[in-house]
């Protein structure tokens, strides 16, 4: 199907039908406009969304998806400025939520219309045959922001998509109208008209949005936020985690071998690395110099049933970690910030607790619990690593463990798993 007719209006005519929009404020400076009709059926609420890329905090926002585009035109004033959108013939059609977006020579957006009838939010306008009907376009002036900022409640962006072997397409744009909620528009993104088809997933990361949740990804305006998203100290949560530490790569003096790699701890609040530490696995070598900063868990296995597998005792609770008086002063908290090698792990403060990946109340010592996730294994040994962050009175520290799989068959007790498993 294609597209409703869009029409200017230069006077009074007899035999107009469909809907008659007058625009009303709006900024300077405008050098083009489109209108986007948008389906009132496809409206979607999702909670649990972030609306800054500094913060944790969220949001229930709004997504309309594009149904019907009216071609856009060249616009000096805004004020008083009408157009006619027509009915067609192949357009079955009658209600849609307008959008008008106002460009300036640059391309980006600084004005944003809808209809808000009595000052409810964006409302559906009728386009029929036969019938003209009136609506005012209440036009907001807004600034384009770039994704680094937040946008508030005179901003707007453009989101912008990659095409694999293609130009990247703009997915959407964001704003933040005068009721105060966030607004997200969804564009086609195959050349059509209709955006309706869409998933969810507005900055294109693959990561799918609900009504139910947004957990996969608490961000859907920057593609860079999703679960499992690699961190930097920007003070930017993009793995989603909510977790105020994250451990990031360093350079530390060599400790075996040629390595220079370590890792520290980053406050993602403050945006600040602690000190670097050595690379657990290298200081736990057999040929390291500096086996005093090995810390090292041991967890036995027994043999699967399948050819070239594993059966990893679970849970693996025996290891009790010694604080070694760093939490004497007040309680800590100890949060599990890292794996590596296919490994998972939770932490509590006794093994009789709750295992999660954050412990509070930890005194003289805390239970740690790992487990190989991928059972999938040649050999009867592998490596990884946990990263631990305690939070004492005095700040953050970082430990790392290095995790590894017994090289001898072990048998596992008990019907919890009274698994045998040590940390030094």
């Amino acid at each position: 199907m294609r597209a409703l007719i869009f029409v200017l209006l230069v006077g009074a005519c007899t035999t107009e039908e469909g809907a008659n929009l007058t625009f009303s404020g709006g900024p300077a400076g405008v050098a083009s406009y489109e209108v986007v009709l948008a389906s009132p059926d496809a409206v979607a609420m999702i909670p649990d969304q972030r609306v800054s890329p500094l913060g944790v905090t969220s949001e229930t926002v709004t997504y309309y998806l594009q149904r019907r585009a009216a071609n856009a035109g060249a616009i000096q004033t805004i004020d008083g400025y009408r157009v006619l959108i027509e009915p067609s013939a192949t357009v079955s059609e009658t209600s849609f939520i307008p959008f008008v977006l106002f460009y300036d020579a640059q391309q980006r957006v600084i004005g944003v219309g809808a209809y808000h009838p009595n000052g409810a939010g964006p409302s559906p306008i009728e386009v029929k045959r036969s019938e003209v009907d009136l609506y005012t376009i209440e036009v907001e002036t807004v600034t384009e922001d770039v994704d680094t900022k937040a946008v508030g409640s005179a901003g707007a962006m453009q989101v912008m998509c990659g095409r694999t072997g293609g130009a990247p397409f703009r997915s959407g744009v964001v704003w933040r109208d005068a009721n105060g909620g966030e607004l997200r528009l969804m564009l086609p993104s195959d050349g059509s008209t209709d955006a309706t088809m869409r998933p969810l997933d507005l900055d294109c990361d693959g990561e799918v949005v609900a009504t139910a949740a947004s957990s996969e990804d608490c961000d859907d305006t920057r593609a860079r936020f999703h679960t499992g998203a690699t961190e930097v100290c920007n003070g930017e949560d993009t793995n989603c985690d909510a977790a105020p530490y994250s451990v990031v790569s360093c350079t530390s003096a060599p400790s075996c071998g040629n390595s220079t790699t370590g890792t520290a701890v980053c406050d993602q609040t403050t945006r600040t690395v602690g000190t670097c530490s050595t690379d657990v696995t290298c200081a736990c070598a057999p040929d390291s110099t500096v086996m005093s900063e090995c810390r090292k868990c041991v967890l036995d296995f027994a043999h699967g049933t399948g050819a070239g597998t594993v059966s990893v005792c679970e849970p693996a609770i025996d290891a009790m970690i010694d604080t070694q008086g760093a939490c004497s002063a007040a309680p800590c908290t100890v949060e599990v910030v890292a794996t590596t090698g296919g490994w998972d792990a939770s932490v509590a403060a006794t093994s009789q607790s709750s295992f999660a990946k954050l412990a509070t109340g930890v005194t003289s010592a805390f239970a740690l619990r790992v487990a190989r996730v991928d059972p999938n294994l040649a050999t009867a040994a592998s490596v990884g690593t946990v990263s631990l962050v305690v939070t004492t009175s005095t700040g953050p520290r970082l430990f790392d463990f290095d995790l590894e799989l017994a090289a001898q068959i072990g048998t596992c007790t008990g019907s919890n798993g009274s698994s045998p498993m040590s940390c030094q």
